[in-house]
């Protein structure tokens, strides 16, 4: 039997009528029903921008994220996630997504679509960004997306066919595999940049006042030589006293 068409958003009676009925959400967790959305949590890959040029090879890719595991976002860098749950939205429906409160009071921001096709399959995957001041922290399991369902007018007789995601694709990460510099990373650029820099000075000061008593001894050195250079000369310059031997009175 077809599904009445739901046009508008879904309520959350809808959510858990048609959601559960139609596997719209797999898995299907009555619990995580809100007013008018259901929520999606933290899938098992992340990948997160290397805030440094030196950053292991390893966490230039994606990583994947166990249970407990817990991977932190530096302030200024992106971060793709991918959903656990996989969604299938009906011909007649279109999905809205987004981040979830407690991720953006801590400076999260979604940069990727907020919207899902009719007839898409698959898990969603999620880019965001770090505009807070500080690290934010995230595990698997962590509620951190929601999605929305509004219903068509009709069913669209034009349907998402492409294959949706089961993991985040390469072809996300290459574009972000390098150092990402952001003012925070270009404030601590020129941090390290005046300290290097202070270095050098205080290693020229050094170099200045070593050779500056070099060339004082040098000089004190030769002042000496010439001082005795100079007394040797006269000396030989001077003629020798004869002596003269008193005869005594004849």
């Amino acid at each position: 039997m077809t599904a009445p068409v739901t046009v508008g958003f879904w309520s959350s009676e809808t959510i858990l009528s048609r959601g559960r009925a139609e596997q719209v959400v797999l898995p299907f967790d009555r619990g995580k029903v809100d007013t008018a959305s259901y929520r999606l949590t933290v899938g098992s890959e992340i990948f997160v921008t290397p805030h440094s040029k030196d950053v292991a090879p390893k966490y230039k890719t994606k990583q994947q994220l166990s249970a407990g595991q817990t991977i932190i976002i530096p302030s200024g860098q992106f971060a793709i996630l991918i959903t656990h749950q996989k969604v299938q939205i009906p011909a007649d429906t279109i999905g809205f997504i987004g981040l979830r409160s407690g991720p953006k009071m801590r400076g999260l921001v979604n940069v990727s679509g907020f919207h899902v096709d009719p007839g898409y399959k698959g898990q969603l995957v999620f880019s965001v960004f770090n505009a807070g001041p500080l690290d934010v922290h995230v595990s698997q399991g962590d509620d951190w997306f929601m999605i929305s369902f509004a219903g068509l007018d009709r069913a669209s007789g034009r349907v998402r066919e492409k294959p949706g995601f089961d993991s985040i694709p390469s072809s996300l990460l290459s574009p972000l595999s390098g150092q990402v510099l952001t003012l925070k990373g270009v404030d601590t650029k020129i941090d390290e940049t005046e300290e290097r820099l202070i270095e050098r000075l205080h290693a020229i000061e050094r170099d200045h006042t070593i050779t500056r008593w070099a060339a004082l001894l040098v000089l004190a050195a030769l002042i000496a030589l010439g001082v005795r250079t100079c007394t040797t000369t006269a000396n030989a310059a001077v003629p020798a006293q004869t002596v003269h031997e008193v005869q005594p009175d004849a």
